[in-house]
């Protein structure tokens, strides 16, 4: 392993920017200022228009472990796949331009390659809020400690059914063999591109070891409006996600669990349940008369079963009833509402 090592960083960190300047600074020396030094950081310049560009020529300058890429924005999909092109490490992390690494991040990974050389390997996070106050965590934010690897899939199934899925990249290092392996890479244009990448490369894994300690500090930007635009980006990258998992299903028939399967599905059915909200929104909003069939065929709706038909036909009684699903719970948990 040493040989390893000693041919290529351990890890190629890649971070995609655009327009972050604010942000930018704090970022890089989060990175720069890990105990463990054995890393290149490639930073993607994704076509940005404020003092980014100049903060990164800055820090090449100071540090040859960091590369510079400057090109025409292909969107945050585009920037990490040229990261990937480009990096050497035997771990690859995708990491965002406004969020901070935490000390002993890269050192808790080297231990956990040194021991085990798993295909994933993941941490969890905390949220700061815009002044860098650290929020109070929620479930979505704390991953099981797994002291030893686990089946990928194994562990994809767990956090579905104890409702723990969330589908950042940001919190795993991937083996860059695995990835290359497996053709994972970004789907270009869409968004919900980490949740695409993230479940296919789980179900993919061999073993993963995840830890409870937070290594990770990510900026939450709360009450940010969504204009149409952003609405029809998000419904079109939920609906590709849903086909891409279709298509996924069909080429690992013979590989996956039963258990793998269904949970994949009913991800598939919450992003189409999410596109159908997104959709009764803007219908509401801008009074446009936009529905499912726009982007979906009838039969596709039809497989997903009853209760996404029903969404698709009545979104308003759907929300309604909902709701009232809501209520019952907070009034047996003892909440008056």
């Amino acid at each position: 392993m040493q040989d390893k090592l000693n041919e290529s960083p351990l890890f190629s960190i890649i971070m995609p920017v655009y327009n972050t300047a604010e942000f930018l600074e704090k970022a890089i020396e989060s990175v720069l200022r890990q105990d463990y030094e054995d890393f290149e950081l490639i930073a993607v310049n994704d076509g940005s228009t404020d003092k980014s560009p100049a903060k990164l020529e800055k820090y090449q300058k100071k540090d040859d472990r960091i590369t510079v890429i400057h090109q025409e924005n292909q969107g945050i999909s585009g920037a990490r796949n040229t990261g990937i092109k480009y990096s050497s490490g035997h771990y690859v992390y995708f990491f965002d331009s406004d969020d901070m690494l935490k000390q002993g991040a890269l050192s808790y990974v080297a231990k956990q390659w040194m021991e085990h050389e798993c295909d994933v390997i993941g941490f969890s996070m905390e949220y700061i809020d815009r002044s860098g106050t650290v929020e109070i965590p929620d479930k979505y934010c704390i991953k099981p400690e797994h002291q030893q690897p686990v089946k990928g899939e194994d562990y994809f199934v767990r956090m579905m059914r104890e409702g723990r899925y969330y589908p950042v990249v940001f919190l795993y290092f991937f083996n860059r063999g695995f990835l290359i392996k497996n053709q994972l890479d970004f789907p270009y244009g869409y968004w919900h591109e980490d949740d695409m990448f993230i479940l296919r490369a789980l179900c993919l894994a061999d073993n993963i070891m995840t830890t409870s300690k937070q290594y990770y500090r990510h900026r939450e930007w709360l009450g940010s409006f969504m204009s149409y635009q952003k609405g029809l980006k998000s419904v079109e990258g939920c609906i590709y996600a849903y086909k891409l998992y279709l298509q996924f299903l069909d080429d690992h028939d013979c590989n996956l669990k039963e258990r793998t399967r269904r949970e994949i599905t009913n991800r598939s059915r919450s992003l189409v349940h999410q596109a159908l909200n997104i959709l009764y929104r803007i219908r509401k909003e801008n009074e446009k008369n936009l529905w499912i069939d726009e982007y979906l065929e009838n039969q596709e709706i039809n497989k997903l079963g009853l209760l996404v038909k029903f969404h698709s036909r009545f979104p308003g009684l759907f929300k309604a009833v909902e709701k009232l699903k809501l209520l019952r719970i907070l009034r047996t948990i003892g909440i008056r509402v």
